[in-house]
């Protein structure tokens, strides 16, 4: 353990120098270099890429990964297929152009190049012995005080991409891959994207259906954007806490509906620190503008590191020195509603006492979330009443439309009145109390 934060320490030691270098990443992506050009800087000689002993292979998506040798560094061979489709070198200039981009941040996997051995295109990417995340959490080996690490090192890598206007898309815990130190750093590009380029459909969204963002799973879609990456993140911080994917007991297929129509959350598992539950819990919120940014994500994980760890504190970018009010989760300029069909309760998941316990969910939004929802409920009780009560003459119909002011005395005081906007319920409009507990999922 102690090699553990000697090794992290170094790596923070030089994590404010990313300020400066997100200027520099800011300026390549704006020249727009020619895509050819950039294929033609990262080539590696294939004959350097040697076979070292003993061998290791891994499963990869569509083929598998081996170990081998490059400048007398370990490195990983990624296949992409055989070159020789138009589809298939547009795929690869888009994974080069950004791979390139990421170079510069110790907790993204490092990028060495492209090789083309017998006409079967590669990426090299350099080699992390322990693995992806997801393989590593099967085996439930990491007490909390590495996992709050691990968490972390996924928040800097995130932060980092969003920074420098990069969208991940698949951030889940089989797309972490991690050093013998247990640091851990994203991987996966393939289905990324600029967050100025336009929004692509998945190539296969069932696969990614249990981390993906609700607002994406029934149409009309909205644009892939930062917060459709902290739903992600907060159900990959799920995988962390529980050692098991989200929703496990629901299959891919069903998993949409389950989440769009019936409001499905997962439940914070047993034994997980308050402060990780409510920061997990505020990410995967089925309304965009109740989910924080990842840079109120990583001052969170930051101080739950110090709260819960005896290691090293956590050194953050110095893009970060000013940050955000934890408390404030900006709106989008456009409010995303009517994103599901059929129409779903505003947030839901959150008209509990739990959301006004949980800091880092904007209180302003939960209560125009329960306005909203207590106005929603007024409307449906007048619907039922007037299918209800169906005339049978032509005098009561005539009644019904008497102005307000011209009925009879004898009709109910009630009827007269112009409802009123609804207020809170007591239950919920409550003084908070400064300490914080873990919120109960079971209604969410």
């Amino acid at each position: 353990m102690v090699e553990l934060r000697v090794f992290r320490k170094e790596l923070q030691n030089g994590l404010d120098t990313l300020g400066g270098q997100l200027v520099g990443i800011r300026q390549m992506i704006a020249t727009n270099r020619p895509m050819d050009d950039i294929l033609a800087m990262v080539e590696i000689d294939y004959r350097q890429v040697v076979s070292i002993t003993p061998s290791e292979t891994r499963k990869g998506r569509t083929f598998p990964v081996h170990k081998r040798s490059w400048l007398a560094q370990e490195v990983a061979e990624k296949p992409l297929g055989f070159f020789g489709s138009q589809d298939m070198l547009d795929m690869l200039k888009k994974e080069v152009a950004i791979l390139k981009k990421l170079d510069r941040c110790n907790y993204i996997t490092k990028f060495m190049g492209i090789t083309n051995r017998n006409n079967q295109i590669s990426i090299i990417m350099e080699w992390l012995p322990n693995g992806d995340l997801a393989s590593t959490l099967a085996k439930d080996e990491l007490d909390w005080e590495q996992k709050l690490f691990i968490a972390a090192d996924i928040a800097r890598g995130l932060h980092f991409l969003h920074e420098v206007g990069i969208i991940h898309k698949t951030l889940r815990a089989k797309n972490i891959l991690l050093t013998r130190f247990n640091q851990a750093k994203i991987t996966n590009f393939r289905q990324s994207r600029l967050e100025s380029a336009q929004t692509r459909p998945m190539s296969d969204p069932f696969s990614f259906v249990r981390w993906l963002a609700p607002e994406k799973m029934t149409p009309p879609e909205v644009r892939y954007g930062p917060e459709c990456d902290i739903y992600s993140f907060g159900m990959l911080l799920f995988e962390i806490a529980s050692n098991k994917i989200p929703f496990v007991s629901f299959n891919d297929r069903e998993l949409p509906e389950k989440i769009v129509r019936d409001d499905l959350y997962e439940k914070v598992p047993e034994g997980t620190p308050a402060e990780f539950g409510n920061i997990m819990t505020a990410c995967w919120s089925h309304d965009p503008r109740l989910r924080p940014t990842v840079s109120q994500v990583l001052l969170v994980l930051r101080d739950t590191c110090e709260k819960h760890t005896s290691g090293e504190p956590i050194a953050l970018p110095s893009s970060l020195k000013d940050p955000p009010p934890l408390f404030a989760v900006s709106p989008p300029a456009t409010k995303n509603q009517g994103l599901f069909s059929p129409p779903m309760t505003p947030v839901a998941g959150l008209l509990t006492p739990e959301a006004y316990k949980n800091p880092y969910v904007n209180k302003r939004y939960v209560d125009e979330a329960i306005q909203q929802q207590q106005q929603l409920q007024q409307q449906q009780r007048q619907q039922q009443q007037q299918q209800s009560s169906q005339p049978s003459s032509t005098h009561q119909q005539a009644h019904l439309a008497i102005p307000q002011q011209a009925r009879p005395q004898g009709q109910s005081q009630q009827q007269l009145q112009t409802p009123q906007q609804p207020t809170h319920s007591p239950r919920l409009h409550h003084t908070v109390p400064k300490s914080t507990s873990t919120p109960s999922q079971s209604t969410m």
